[in-house]
């Protein structure tokens, strides 16, 4: 359901953002994100005669975010001698402290610091998000993560509650007519009285009950060891981890690992994302053998990067390929079940894993980390499913 208490103003420039900007307010009040009347959007929420720049204050000071969304056009108005509303709402917003979101649309890029004027410098250090036509859906799911809204409508949820119980009811009230009615019939069937025989079709000897045969426990298969890579490591293999597009699944929150902003760039960050339908290629990756058990994990973005043990000590990051860096190698062992791995590095015997603090990143959900190898952990878990 759309969340209470929380207004959010969405500053724009008419000329070529009004398009984008509507787009943006009706995805927020349709997926019932937000009410519309939470909402501040010039065109609909100031009346003939009021003091503009006022209402836009006082607007803007009863909001805790703001969505700057930035058009082509959008430099040259903050550059202008004469008076931009637009600008005049982005310091408003910095002065009022509340949350930036600045989103590029139409192709726009974030200007640089010594573009725009020094009071809105600080617009410049903040994470910007591309809201693109052909993936509209998925970089909203940014912008409503960043906004601290709620995963969606629940609307559903309620509907087969009310349904459930609705048969429930009724299923208590037709077992409770009179005795004798068919509807009765139907839910008091006949049992059978202690003095009926049954005639045997056969032989009346009671048979002898042969002893269950015992079966031994599941036990997981253990994967053959990775030759002269890990010789301080427990049995690892690959073996299991299929070919082709899969998805890099958490086993303890359901999210998918992605390249953050699908970005083609050496060193660009890992997340967590919702798993979805149909992701786009920078949620997709492919396992290619090494020819010594271990893999190669590379994204099917345009750029086919893949998994580097050595970019960040902490962060998980993708590089292009390097034939024969270690640091590009991983192996992945039985975690409990074949569903459920975790993926080590030969290079510095580290796994991917779920950042602790979610708070501290709440729009990428959190950041994948490499952490030490750490039993019963299960931000360490993942599966491998096809995409």
């Amino acid at each position: 359901m759309a969340a209470k208490g929380k207004k959010i103003f969405i500053s724009y420039r008419r000329e070529d953002a009004g398009d984008a900007a509507g787009r943006i307010r009706d995805w927020l009040v349709q997926t019932r994100r937000i009410a519309r009347d939470n909402i501040f959007m010039d065109v609909t929420a100031i009346l003939p005669g009021a003091d503009f720049m006022q209402v836009i204050d006082d607007a803007i000071g009863k909001c805790h975010a703001m969505i700057v969304v930035i058009s082509p056009s959008w430099l040259a108005q903050m550059t202008s001698p004469t008076m931009s509303y637009v600008r005049l709402e982005v310091e408003a917003a910095l002065r009022h402290r509340i949350a930036l979101i600045p989103v590029l649309v139409g192709g726009a890029q974030l200007p640089s610091a010594e573009q725009i004027p020094a009071t809105l410098r600080p617009l410049t250090r903040l994470n910007v998000q591309p809201v693109r036509h052909e993936s509209f859906e998925y970089d909203m799911g940014f912008v409503r993560k960043a906004l601290g809204l709620g995963g969606g409508s629940g609307a559903w949820w309620v509907a087969m509650i009310s349904a459930l119980l609705l048969v429930a009811l009724s299923l208590g009230v037709l077992s409770q007519v009179p005795e004798g009615n068919p509807i009765w019939v139907a839910f008091h069937p006949p049992t059978a009285t202690a003095t009926a025989t049954l005639t045997p079709l056969v032989s009346t000897a009671t048979p002898t009950p042969t002893a269950s045969p015992t079966v031994p426990p599941t036990r997981s298969p253990t994967p053959p060891a990775v030759p002269n890579t890990l010789p301080n490591s427990p049995a690892f293999g690959l073996t299991s981890c299929p070919n082709g597009a899969v998805k890099i699944r958490s086993v303890v929150t359901g999210y998918i690992i992605q390249i953050i902003g699908d970005s083609t760039a050496d060193g660009a960050q890992t997340s967590q994302y919702d798993d979805i339908a149909n992701p786009p290629n920078n949620l997709k990756w492919t396992f290619i053998p090494n020819g010594d058990g271990s893999y190669r994990i590379v994204s099917l973005n345009a750029g086919g990067k893949e998994f580097n043990a050595d970019g960040d000590p902490y962060y998980l990051v993708v590089l292009h390929d390097v034939p024969g860096a270690k640091n590009l190698h991983w192996a992945c062992y039985y975690a409990g079940s074949a569903s459920a791995y975790k993926i080590m590095s030969v290079a510095t015997q580290k796994v991917v894993s779920i950042q602790d603090n979610a708070s501290l990143h709440p729009i990428n959900n959190p950041y994948i980390i490499q952490a030490v190898d750490t039993p019963n952990d299960p931000k360490q878990l993942w599966q491998i499913v096809a995409a």
